[in-house]
This record gives structure tokens, sequence and C-alpha cells, in this order.
């Protein structure tokens, strides 16, 4: 056991030794995983389940880590069928644009889908010395700006928390990764929430962009919260070259990803689907739509002056409360 957390270490070194468990027999989702497991990977004869952490707060999904045979990190994940039938093609229609290959595994009788595990970091919990120079945020901003243009071109709701960073070793992903239309290391995550409100209702839309944008900003220190239009500046930027770089490969593979998105609506129907894959064609092929960004950026803005005045407020209370405190402590005739 000692060496197997000496290995989990060295490849999983993102996931904390006491947030791995044992799962034993006596568990009641041994059952399932490891069907899962020799449904999946029916090559493999010693399925010796070794350890697993909750992802969620829900029952499951599950990230297992198995067998000395296939060292590998899988999610195993309890949808509904419409849900499930999301992600299996996502994970088909991010492939061709060559982003990552989840390979999203849909267990009909289980009821559960199973699909690899993005290792890296949420970007909602970002590690501290991601957050602690200037120049590693410039690049995380431009990185999730690539990331919202996906979420945007194919109206993926639930942002600002379905997004990882890609990364095994955490303090070698600055030096290998910089500004490119080549590099994305920050990827959405979770399909379930598709098609999202946000395709046709303007202001969600927005609002879903600058969630993903936020989500980064709030762990910032003080000190780079004065700089947000310099890193909006770079999500806008990653953003943009996202598009450009999407066009291009929608010309060569459009095509299948509409053939994907008709699969999609077989298997789980939508009333509105052909405007669905209509609206996404736009969004994949034609110029940007100016108005989105600049309504993101004024949901950012707003929010940081109502972070202002509530400091402020609470600021002036806690003084009311003080001069209070202080003149009930006066002697008589000293006010």
């Amino acid at each position: 056991m000692e060496g197997i957390k000496e290995s989990f270490k060295k490849k999983y070194g993102h996931a904390p030794a006491e947030a791995l468990f044992p799962l034993f027999k006596s568990d009641k989702e041994y059952q399932l995983i490891e069907t899962v497991l020799k449904e999946r990977f029916p090559e493999i004869k010693t399925n010796i389940i070794v350890m697993y952490k909750y992802l969620a707060s829900r029952h499951l999904p599950k990230f297992v880590l198995f067998s000395h045979e296939f060292p590998d990190g899988m999610v195993v994940k309890r949808l509904t069928p419409e849900k499930a039938w999301n992600e299996v093609y996502f994970s088909k229609i991010l492939a061709q644009l060559k982003i990552y290959e989840f390979d999203v595994r849909y267990h009909e009788e289980l009821g559960c889908i199973s699909e690899k595990y993005l290792h890296g970091f949420d970007v909602i919990s970002l590690p501290r010395n991601y957050l602690s120079q200037g120049e590693y945020l410039d690049q995380i901003f431009y990185w999730l700006g690539k990331c919202a243009f996906v979420a945007y071109a194919f109206g993926l709701g639930d942002r600002g928390h379905n997004e990882r960073i890609l990364t095994e070793k955490k303090e070698t992903v600055f030096e290998k990764l910089s500004y490119s239309e080549r590099s994305e290391p920050i990827i959405n995550i979770d399909f379930e929430d598709f098609p999202s409100k946000r395709l046709f209702v303007p202001f969600i839309d927005a609002t879903e962009v600058a969630l993903l944008y936020y989500s980064v900003f709030i762990q910032l220190s003080k000190s780079f919260k004065q700089d947000y239009e310099r890193f909006y500046e770079h999500f806008y930027q990653g953003f943009k070259d996202k598009f450009s770089v999407f066009r291009n490969h929608w010309s060569v593979y459009g095509k299948l990803i509409n053939t994907h998105l008709r699969e999609l609506f077989e298997k789980s129907p939508r009333p509105n689907s052909r405007q669905i894959i209509k609206e996404i064609n736009q969004r994949a092929t034609k110029d940007i739509h100016e108005g989105i960004l600049k309504d993101t950026l004024h949901i950012i803005e707003s929010e940081l002056e109502k972070q202002t005045r509530r400091r402020r407020e609470n600021y002036y209370r806690r003084l009311k409360e003080l001069k209070k405190e202080l003149r009930s402590q006066a002697p008589e005739g000293n006010d």
C-alpha cells in the first residue's frame, strides 16, 4: 500500500493523501464501480480497487484509482439519460476540436457514465503559487477566455466551477505553455447542462461568461484586484483567439460535429433541436457579437462596485458601533 501511495503522489500530485480512501467490498458503491470497470476494461483481469475520493457532495460522482495493471483515474457519475447522452456526445465533439478526449462511456443498465479523470486543479481553487505572480495570472485569464468561448459556442451552462487547469506537474505548467493558439490547458469538464438558456437569452449568456472570469478573480489578493481591466483584456484576447481557431476547425470538422449533435437529439429529443444546431453553427463561424463581451465586462464591474459598497457600508456600520461603544464607556461629562 505504501508503494501505491507513493506512485499516486507522483502521478496525481493534485490530490492530497488525506482525501483518498480505500474502497472496501462492504461499501455500497463497490459493486457498481467494479461492474463499471469490468465493462470498460474487460482485458484487465486483476480488478483491485485501490482508493477513491469524492468529487462532489452527491453520493456519486467518484474519482476511482484502480488496479496495479491499469492505474488510471476514472470518474463514475450517476446521471439521467438526457444528461448522460450530453456527456457522451460532447466528449466526441471536443475530441474533434482537439481539446481533450474524455472517452465517456454510458453504462445504460447501470444508470451511470464513466470517463477519464482530467488531472489538474479546479479553477475555483487554484494553488497559491498560481495566483502569486502577475505574469501567471495574465496567462490564466487568457486561457480562461479560450475556455469561455467553447462554452459560449455550444451553449454550455453552469460555468464558473466546471473547469479545470490541465497539469500533472504544477510547477512546470507556465514554463511549458504560453500565449499561443495551441496553448489550452483550461478545459470545460462538465457538459450536463446543454443546451442552457444562454443560447437564446443574452443576459444569461453574458453572465455565464462573466462567471468564468470571476471564478478566478475572487481568489486574487487585494493587490491584484485593482488590475481587473488588464486581466479582462487577456481574457478577451483568449476568447477571440479561440474563436479564430474554432472557425478553422469548423471548416474541417463542422459536418461531423453536426452529425454528433443530431445523434444526440435522436437519443435525447429537444423541441427546438434545429434552432439549437443553427445557433451553434452561427457562433462557431460568424463574427462574435461584440455586445456579449461588453455586457460581460459591465457585469463584472457591477459586481465589483457592489463589493466595494458592501465593504464601505460594513466599515461605517462598524465605525458607528465603535463610537457608540466608546461613548458608553466614557466618564460622564466627557462627551
